[in-house]
């Protein structure tokens, strides 16, 4: 087998085309791209000319040299090959983090179906232009990229690829989203109708957690793998879903009457349905704010600031692992620094 380099593909808008390790065995020529992108004016066969003219051109040989010893594996599908890690992370993953990778990985298969040799920065540019062309946002985009990512990143440790494309591609820029929550009377109007009589049954159940959520802080994943026998001595304990973290709660009267309302039982509606309920729930009680099973963490999050208790506290009750994360409730309202400030005066 015949293996070389050569410069080929459409140029990007830096002018760069992408080299390609070009193999020809029994008749047949195949091409496969590399992340390596130069101007047309550095190439003569090898790299010419570039700064970086040494580095570039071992890089190049080394990538020949795999080809031949065949070491490379070209025709591994990116989307088998993921299916494979979900397979092997099943038991060492939470369940709702390998059903978001799954979910973003068949989102990309329905862009290209391709093999891991690939995917190259070019190829991944085109996929951010073509989630913002479907109304994502960019952390929507950058969630979908993080997704590929680590299974890229887990190929390059394998030595299934020579080149990890995410080492010479700008990932789009992660915002810190807005964090949507309830005061304490919105919580009150949401209690007021979850209770009242004429609620029901599928607001009830979806209600009932979503307080839950407003008064003890669990995610949505805890909820979903919520088991009556977690409530113990009157209290509380789970070892939170996304940190393993433990929280004890004291299951006072009004988390009793809630985990009473849902019947002790876990959350059982997906996480579409379950957005569905809160918004009409929300707009049955004229709260205007966009709110979801999340909403009611950054709720607790909150009222914990707004009662003055301390972020060290309110931390462990969260189940964060540093104050950092905890700090941004004590950010978002203003109560507890009023009431500080009043200390001056």
């Amino acid at each position: 087998m015949k293996v070389s380099a050569c410069l080929r593909g459409v140029p990007d808008s830096l002018n760069r085309k992408t080299v390609y390790i070009s193999t020809y065995d029994h008749g047949k020529r195949k091409f496969y791209a590399t992340t390596i992108r130069l101007e047309a004016k550095y190439w003569q066969k090898k790299v010419v000319g570039h700064p970086d003219s040494k580095n570039l051109n071992e890089r190049i040989k080394a990538l020949i040299l795999r080809y031949e010893q065949g070491q490379e594996k070209p025709e591994i599908s990116f989307h088998h090959y993921a299916l494979k890690c979900l397979s092997e992370w099943e038991h060492t993953k939470r369940e709702s983090t390998n059903s978001h990778l799954q979910a973003r990985i068949a989102k990309f298969k329905r862009f290209t179906d391709c093999r891991i040799s690939s995917i190259t920065p070019e190829l991944l540019t085109r996929y951010v232009n073509h989630c913002y062309s479907l109304g994502n946002q960019s952390n929507t985009v950058w969630t979908a990229l993080k997704a590929i990512r680590v299974i890229i990143n887990k190929a390059y440790k394998e030595k299934l690829i020579a080149d990890n494309p995410f080492q010479s591609f700008t990932m789009p820029k992660y915002r810190d989203p807005a964090r949507t929550y309830l005061t304490r009377s919105q919580v009150g109007d949401v209690e007021k109708f979850v209770l009242g009589k004429k609620c029901p049954k599928s607001y009830r159940i979806a209600g009932g957690w979503f307080l839950i959520g407003c008064y003890t802080g669990l995610r949505l994943g805890d909820q979903i793998a919520f088991h009556k026998s977690k409530i113990r001595d009157g209290r509380l304990i789970i070892y939170t879903s996304k940190t393993g973290q433990v929280v004890s709660i004291k299951v006072n009267d009004k988390l009793k009457e809630l985990f009473k309302l849902v019947d002790y039982k876990p959350m059982p509606y997906s996480q579409q349905h379950y957005n569905m309920l809160l918004k009409s729930i929300a707009g049955i009680c004229e709260i205007t704010e966009h709110i979801s099973p999340h909403t009611a963490r950054h709720t607790f999050g909150t009222l914990c600031a707004s009662a003055g208790i301390s972020q060290e506290v309110t931390a462990k009750l969260m189940g964060h692992q540093s104050l950092r994360m905890t700090g941004i409730y004590y950010q978002i309202t203003g109560t507890r620094i009023d009431s500080e400030i009043d200390k001056i005066f």
